[in-house]
């Protein structure tokens, strides 16, 4: 029996895969806090003996965070040129970049208005646990003050624009994401002949290997 893959605008088996990337950024934010040698090796503090032999063990995938990464980098840039050639519509290349900025700007500015709001009433304990957990990695986080509307505009421009993760670390990949969907945008159109495209691929391969 052959199984359907692709169900209205999603395909399933990468839908599965991104969702098992979730989980090992999960995990990898997990060991950050708690059990850093197992995502980072020897450049952090060890809890235990296991956690540099997990760290040096094909296990060590599961606490990949960077690996997880690419793979939603990878993943993002193929759905959005998929449903590209699978349909006959023109792209509007501005009303796919605003669609694209405003999917990823809420979920952003929502995230940056829950830490605000812990820091604004020092809800944020993680260098009162640090003797604990030997997260020494987050020494410099959260000690900064902003107002409110500074917070909205680096959630809404900063972050996407010039990289600014000071509120949440791990939105370091949003400039990356957003910059990279203009430029899958913008080439998508040249690209309809098969040649192109694979001409295409290989220069990009070769300038970002």
């Amino acid at each position: 029996m052959k199984t359907k893959v692709v169900t209205g605008k999603r395909i399933e088996f990468l839908e599965s895969i991104r969702g098992l990337a979730a989980i090992i950024v999960v995990l990898h934010h997990f060991g950050n806090m708690f059990l850093p040698a197992i995502s980072n090796g020897t450049d952090a503090p060890s809890h235990t003996p296991f956690d540099l032999v997990f760290y040096n063990t094909p296990l060590s995938i599961f606490f990949n965070g960077n690996f997880a990464v690419c793979i939603f980098f990878v993943v993002g840039g193929f759905t959005l040129s998929y449903k590209y050639f699978q349909s006959n519509i023109k792209q509007n290349l501005l009303s796919s970049v605003i669609k694209r900025y405003l999917r990823l700007a809420l979920p952003v500015l929502g995230s940056m208005v829950f830490v605000y709001i812990l820091m604004r009433y020092k809800l944020i304990y993680s260098l009162d646990i640090m003797p604990v957990t030997k997260a020494y990695w987050m020494i410099n986080d959260w000690k900064f003050t902003d107002n409110f509307p500074d917070m909205i505009w680096k959630g809404l421009y900063n972050t996407f624009f010039l990289g600014d993760n000071k509120y949440l670390p791990i939105l370091w990949t949003m400039k990356t994401e957003f910059i990279s969907s203009i430029v899958i945008f913008a080439l998508l159109p040249f690209l309809k002949k098969l040649s192109y495209r694979i001409i295409t691929y290989a220069v990009f391969l070769y300038f970002f290997w």
